[in-house]
């Protein structure tokens, strides 16, 4: 209790007019996806996600971030994770609604043990 961890990706998307989500994933769940910023089909723009999970008391977890797409950004928060702290956690960057395989790049992965 009172641990967690932080999660840092940093993308870019390509210079195409294509739709395409980044999202970081914690046990599968989409954290905070770019397209929440309400750019949908961001255009060789650079992407930064920043999600924090908290270990509590109950069987929830807490997971609030946030995500720029080039000048636009915005926060968000899930109290819906189910995460089992006693086996492993899987963390990802999770490209989402991506319509080909070179529309997203992922560069950095971070993650940094809260204490």
């Amino acid at each position: 209790i009172g641990t967690g961890f932080k999660v840092v990706s940093q993308c870019q998307f390509a210079a195409n007019g294509n739709t395409k989500t980044i999202a970081i994933g914690i046990d599968g769940a989409p954290v905070v996806p770019s397209s929440n910023t309400g750019t949908t089909a961001p255009n060789g723009l650079f992407c930064n996600h920043e999600v924090t999970v908290l270990h509590s008391d109950t069987a929830q977890y807490m997971a609030f971030g946030v995500v720029h797409v080039g000048t636009a950004s915005i926060t968000g928060i899930t109290n819906t994770l189910d995460l089992d702290w006693n086996q492993k956690i899987t963390v990802s960057v999770e490209a989402l609604n991506a319509s080909a395989a070179t529309d997203i790049r992922a560069y950095a992965l971070q993650v940094i043990p809260l204490k």
